[in-house]
């Protein structure tokens, strides 16, 4: 019964992954670089995952390897996609983030367990920013990808724990929550990203307060 369940979200995964991706027209979104180095560490995240621990690794820990070859792999490759198309629009590059994973990949349910808490921040982060930056021309497109990194976190609770986590309400998270949650893996950015000049940073810590 699990293994056929595991099969529909596969092929729920594979539906979204061959969505065409829309060609987007230049734009000076402010909110852009923080998305840029949101899906910059879930593209490094979810490719070193892959990178360190392999089929027989997955099977040695109890999970069927078809949870690092298609859902792993999946999300790996929309998360990439979503970081082209913000690269794209943005139209120079972003800062160059680095993040130390090391912690997380001491084993693979460990791993595992991350990559659940990374989606649920990623769905925090988007609905956060949407809220914060109600003006930006790209609403429409930080929805679809919410919708994306919901798909993420609704598959990777099934396939892992056997069962989904489900809310009422989302929790939104501001830049500075986020960045406070991702200090354990000492990221880091050159240049230094400078979000205390983002247009909603005052209205946000005003908030906060």
């Amino acid at each position: 019964m699990r293994f056929s369940t595991i099969c529909s979200f596969l092929a729920i995964a594979g539906w979204a992954s061959a969505s065409p991706i829309r060609a987007r027209q230049a734009s000076t979104d402010p909110s852009l670089p923080f998305f840029l180095i949101l899906e910059q560490t879930a593209v490094t995240y979810f490719e070193e995952l892959l990178e360190t621990f392999s089929d027989e690794d997955f099977e040695a820990a109890g999970f069927s390897s078809a949870i690092r070859d298609d859902i792993i792999a999946t999300i790996a490759s929309n998360e990439n996609d979503h970081f082209t198309v913000l690269q794209s629009i943005l139209g120079s590059p972003p800062p160059n983030c680095t993040v130390d994973f090391t912690p997380a990949f001491t084993d693979v349910a460990t791993a595992l367990q991350v990559a659940r808490i990374a989606d649920t921040l990623s769905t925090g982060s988007y609905i956060g920013l949407i809220a914060s930056d109600p003006e930006s021309d790209n609403l429409e497109l930080f929805a679809e990808i919410l919708a994306n990194e919901g798909q993420h976190k609704l598959m990777l609770d099934f396939s892992i724990a056997g069962q989904v986590a489900t809310h009422a309400f989302e929790l939104g998270l501001n830049p500075p929550e986020l960045l406070a949650l991702l200090a354990p893996f000492d990221p880091s950015c050159t240049p230094a990203f400078p979000i205390t000049r983002m247009p909603f940073y005052e209205s946000l810590m005003k908030k906060a307060k």
